[in-house]
């Protein structure tokens, strides 16, 4: 490493619990990009190194990647489910910001979430948008009861037209329901994925088990943690998908202050083309775009990740 290399994992109190952050670059001059996780309920900090391995943007900025309240390494039994709400994940995604721009004495941060970590990202935004120079949503949450009639549209003519009885039924038990705990949100994504709603050249046992070796060989994770990180799934997603079942930001962002990007999978049945047009018209910004990955679903940034990191450079330039 040379002198600027930076290269650190930090423990962190972010309100009232403690949480950690791994931060990286070789450039303290460099803009502070913040990634804020997708999940419900998955860590950040064990995909450092296959997000930087295919996106190469640790030379670009300064990268931070945030285990969330309950995720991850930040998972704690002392933590309250009541205290697992968006309101306080936008409020503590503030306070991680204001940490960092004292840690590294900014003006303003980037921030790119994925999932329902672009919804947090423009719900956090939305309230301070003077922290931030820019907010990349890729495949954000908007209004989840029609994330939920579209999954489940997508996911059923595929099992019909495949004939594939075990999907019909498991699906079938979902049907007309909201998707308030872990076993019917994994149900769900179990076979939009098999289908390739979630990662078109993906499976749903080829993700999880990514996922699993991600953290198993992480160097900033113990075995502890990786059991941390199992549990915290599953607390988050018993904590947050009661609330998550109501989620329209249509009614919560009317104009944000500060440019956003939408980057839009163009195959993706959770955040369909449609309703991210919908909502890119109705939202009012000092700049936006809508950025179409037309050969992804709901994961553009593993799915075509050269146009991810190009895109990427050119909009928070």
């Amino acid at each position: 490493m040379n002198q600027n290399t930076i290269y650190s994992l930090e423990k962190v109190t972010i309100n009232d619990s403690v949480q950690w952050l791994l931060i990286r670059g070789f450039d303290f001059s460099k803009p502070v990009l913040l990634y804020i996780q997708a999940g419900p309920g998955l860590p950040m900090i064990p995909e450092a190194d296959a997000m930087e391995r295919i996106h190469n943007l640790e030379k670009d900025f300064i990268v931070v990647y945030w285990d969330q309240r309950g995720c991850g390494k930040s998972f704690s039994k002392d933590i309250k489910n009541c205290t697992v709400t968006l309101q306080q994940m936008r409020d503590d995604t503030l306070e991680c910001t204001r940490y960092l721009l004292s840690r590294f004495q900014r003006q303003k941060i980037i921030m790119a979430g994925f999932s329902i970590g672009g919804s947090l990202a423009m719900m956090a935004a939305n309230k301070n948008p003077e922290y931030y120079s820019s907010v990349v949503a890729v495949g954000a949450d908007l209004l989840m009861s029609e994330t939920n009639r579209s999954a489940m549209e997508f996911a059923m003519s595929h099992a019909s037209f495949k004939r594939n009885k075990k999907a019909i039924k498991e699906l079938n038990s979902l049907a007309d329901k909201p998707i308030l705990t872990p076993r019917q949100f994994q149900l769900r994504a179990k076979w939009l994925t098999d289908f390739g709603g979630i990662h078109r050249k993906s499976t749903y046992n080829k993700l999880v088990f990514a996922t699993m070796k991600n953290m198993i060989f992480s160097k900033e994770y113990s075995l502890v943690d990786v059991f941390k990180s199992i549990q915290g799934m599953d607390f988050v997603q018993r904590s947050l998908l009661p609330e998550l079942n109501g989620l329209n930001l249509f009614q919560e962002i009317n104009h944000l202050k500060v440019p956003v990007y939408f980057i839009q999978g163009a195959h993706d049945p959770l955040v369909p083309m449609v309703l991210t047009e919908k909502f890119f018209k109705h939202i009012k910004a000092d700049k936006k775009e809508l950025i179409v990955f037309r050969d992804s679903s709901h994961m553009p940034h593993y799915e075509e990740p050269e146009f991810f990191r190009k895109e990427l450079l050119r909009v928070t330039k």
